[in-house]
């Protein structure tokens, strides 16, 4: 079983998947926008958080849509939609792909498309890993993660953002850390297969992490900020967000008006 937390009072369920290393957390300043609109189930990936490592069997993709499968089943909800971020955009895919006729909509925030020198550096990263994985357990642990977060997540800026994220990541498994990167790594380059479940992509336009692929589907918004957009550009995302969702929400209770590039 996913830890999970629930918020909100009304509306259908909205299931919240994080990225990277960084859980709850990341939903802190957007999860207030969505809540007078949604309920929210947010979700913690195997390994990452409260939620137990599970030996893997399959790849780590799979492995997370079987448990939100499981969890979607057991919280006995028939239909949601889903919000997924960054590289949690991969197991929202995977997840769709097998229980698609339970997904209303679906937006994917910040997606994991790799730009090309990112995804060498990811290429390098697992063929040391394959040869000596304790130097990459090395390499993602401690102070040494810090310059990576800073850098991709934040363009090395808001500092106190980036500590913050760097401690949380600190806290989890390295072998969760490590499966994640690694899936990463491995459909980084592919495009989304998303079938026929209505996806919008919001692209931030200073995102150093991803990219947005040439024969993308479904439909596209791009926003005027980085990798950290639920952070740090949250009233723009919670206005995509709900107008893709469920339009008459949006004109019974609009969010704050922002211009959405």
């Amino acid at each position: 079983m996913l830890s999970y937390r629930i918020e909100g009072d009304n509306g259908p369920y909205l299931l919240l998947i994080h990225g990277w290393g960084v859980s709850f957390s990341i939903w802190q300043n957007l999860g207030r926008l969505l809540t007078p609109h949604y309920r929210l189930v947010m979700a913690e990936l195997p390994g990452f958080g409260a939620s137990p490592w599970i030996p893997l069997d399959a790849p780590y993709a799979e492995l997370c849509a079987g448990a939100i499968q499981e969890l979607r089943r057991s919280l006995k909800i028939e239909r949601w939609s889903v919000l997924a971020y960054s590289s949690g955009t991969r197991a929202a895919e995977s997840y769709m792909r097998i229980d698609s006729a339970h997904v209303s909509r679906a937006v994917f925030l910040c997606s994991a498309y790799l730009h090309l020198p990112n995804y060498l550096g990811l290429w390098l990263l697992d063929r040391l890993d394959r040869v000596l994985p304790s130097v990459t357990d090395w390499m993602l642990t401690g102070w040494r993660i810090a310059p990576m977060i800073a850098l991709y997540g934040f363009n090395g800026r808001h500092r106190i953002h980036s500590r913050e994220w760097t401690r949380e990541i600190n806290r989890q498994p390295t072998i969760a850390l490590k499966e994640a990167l690694r899936e990463v790594f491995v459909m980084g380059r592919r495009s989304f297969d998303i079938g026929d479940t209505p996806t919008l992509f919001i692209w931030a336009k200073r995102d150093r992490a991803f990219t947005k692929p040439r024969d993308a589907r479904g439909t596209h918004r791009s926003i005027d900020t980085m990798h950290s957009a639920p952070l740090l550009a949250a009233p723009l995302v919670a206005e995509a967000v709900l107008a893709h969702l469920d339009d008459h929400l949006q004109s019974c209770q609009p969010t704050p008006a922002a211009k959405v590039g």
